[in-house]
Order: C-alpha cells, then sequence, then structure tokens
C-alpha cells in the first residue's frame, strides 16, 4: 500500500455539477486529455475516496467510474503499449450542464470505493 496521498487540484465553486479533467498518460508522457461534467457535487469525503485509491492503484479505469475511456479517442494510427493509465489532474465545480450521457457524481465516486467482499459474505 502506498503512503503517498495521490495529488491533484481541486477548485472550489459554487457550481451544482463537478467537472473532472482527466489524463491518459504512458512512460509518463501525456497522451491525452478529457473532461467531463457530472450531475451533483463530490463532497470532501468523496475527493478523498478518490485521493485514497489512486494513491493505492496504478490511475484507474474509466469503465468503472463511467466516464469515457481516453484510448478509445487515439488517432487510428496509435497503437496502445499496454502501459497506459489514467489519473484525474482536476476537480472543479461548475453550473454547466452535465455532459450528455455522464454518470452523476454518486456513481462515479463508486468506482473507487473498496469493497470489503468477506464483510459482504457475512451480512
Amino acid at each position: 500500500m502506498s503512503t503517498a496521498v495521490r495529488t491533484f487540484d481541486v477548485a472550489d465553486g459554487d457550481g451544482n455539477n463537478t467537472r473532472i479533467h482527466y489524463v491518459m498518460s504512458s512512460g509518463g508522457r501525456k497522451l491525452k486529455e478529457g473532461d467531463i461534467v457530472l450531475e451533483g457535487r463530490l463532497s470532501g469525503e468523496d475527493i478523498e475516496t478518490v485521493r485514497e485509491f489512486l494513491a493505492d492503484n496504478e490511475g484507474f479505469r474509466p469503465d468503472n467510474v463511467g466516464i469515457p475511456d481516453l484510448v478509445e479517442q487515439m488517432p487510428l494510427s496509435w497503437s496502445p503499449t499496454g502501459e497506459e493509465r489514467h489519473d484525474i489532474a482536476r476537480i472543479s465545480y461548475t453550473n454547466a450542464k452535465p455532459t450528455a450521457g455522464s454518470v452523476d457524481a454518486d456513481h462515479f465516486v463508486s468506482g473507487f470505493e473498496a469493497i470489503d467482499y468477506r464483510a459482504a459474505l457475512t451480512m
């Protein structure tokens, strides 16, 4: 388990929705950036959940959190190496409308939550 908390910028504001700016990189080189607006606001606790997940993992899988995979937006001439990773670069709040087809803030953060399967089996 990593002891370093994954860093990304958080810009507080008055907006009712959450903008996520994320990047795909490989070998330390940024390949693609993306933005999505989620309906609703991530709470401070939600943001800490995301930070802890990123500190313990090698990035995140966009399909697990309900946002577009930037690999799919690369040109056809590009070949993936298998080393690509997605990371959050910035979280901010906005009054912009949610991106069409996007998940809400609760669904997004649920993809970063650790599930204790053993505890769930004993319920």
